[in-house]
């Protein structure tokens, strides 16, 4: 068996030998993938200093992988004029275009939520239990989306858009998503 940490928070999960780092991650609960090599994980998976595609890094030995941040960096990000978000159940994803819808950077991380559960169902009956958990989740959602975008210095911007399952919407608007469950 081949042990598999992710950091930062140091959970580990057995796996046999050739099994993907997607099939560990769905396993730790840090992703949910339907497995259709969507690049939805791109820079999520660091290990030894590079980044590896989930669906694709097939486990020989023990590893520690980082969930991280990258930052897809573009020439031309002063160009950007419009910001896709992508609230996911297990990352958040930032996406920069150009005027003519040319992608010109991305980033993507860890969706802070993680910690009140790593899937929706958990989410909804947590903030059912504790109604001042919604506040929380969306403002540290808030707090990541800035930090994704931060430091880019953007000053054309002249759209956002934002899309997630209708859990993750209704979170990142404050709404609760109680009746979802």
């Amino acid at each position: 068996m081949i042990r598999v940490t992710f950091l930062p928070d140091g959970e580990s999960v057995y796996v046999e030998e050739g099994v993907t780092l997607r099939e560990a991650a769905i396993k730790a609960g840090f992703l949910n993938c339907k497995g259709d090599r969507c690049n939805s994980c791109c820079g999520l998976f660091e290990i030894g200093g590079e980044y590896k595609r989930g669906c694709e890094f097939e486990l020989r030995e023990d590893v520690i992988v980082n969930l991280s941040e990258e930052k897809e960096a573009g020439e031309n990000i002063s160009e950007a004029t419009k910001i896709a978000f992508d609230i996911g159940t297990t990352t958040v994803t930032a996406a920069l275009f150009d005027e003519s819808g040319e992608k010109v950077a991305s980033k993507v991380a860890i969706n802070p939520q993680v910690v009140y559960g790593r899937d929706v169902v958990s989410r909804i009956e947590a903030i059912n239990k504790d109604a001042n958990l919604l506040g929380r989740m969306h403002s540290k959602l808030l707090k990541k989306m800035n930090e994704l975008i931060g430091g880019m210095h953007l000053k054309n911007v002249e759209e956002i858009g934002i899309a997630g399952n209708p859990c993750m919407e209704h979170i990142v608007l404050g709404i609760s998503p109680s009746g979802i469950g």
